[in-house]
């Protein structure tokens, strides 16, 4: 995942979510996909490259609560307990040292890339 563009979400523009948390905006895009990400607490460095996955989650890991998907319209793996919610993320690898060098952003809108011959 390619990061464009970070910067941070001034706290009175924040509808709904809690001023004291700091949250960043970020732009980025994969090879099919463009993102627009909110990430909370720290973010990946605008001009990097990161390896991303596009997971679904509980709600314990995604702040925000963004892209809520029903259980039951996802291919779960066999014994997975399909009642409730699980929330959309991408989850950015390596941004930070250990013990927890991953970020999970929830994605605030994605688009189809333009592909150019």
């Amino acid at each position: 995942m390619h990061v464009t563009e970070v910067r941070s979400i001034a706290p009175e523009k924040r509808v709904g979510i809690s001023k004291s948390l700091e949250v960043y905006s970020v732009s980025a895009y994969g090879p099919e996909m463009s993102y627009v990400l909110y990430c909370t607490k720290a973010a990946p460095e605008s001009g990097k490259v990161y390896t991303a996955l596009d997971e679904y989650v509980t709600a314990n890991l995604s702040f925000l609560h963004l892209w809520p998907v029903e259980r039951t319209s996802i291919d779960l793996p066999p014994g997975t307990n399909k009642n409730g919610r699980l929330y959309r993320v991408i989850i950015i690898q390596n941004i930070a040292p250990d013990p927890k060098p991953d970020l999970a952003c929830d994605i605030y809108s994605e688009q189809a890339r333009q592909q150019s011959h």
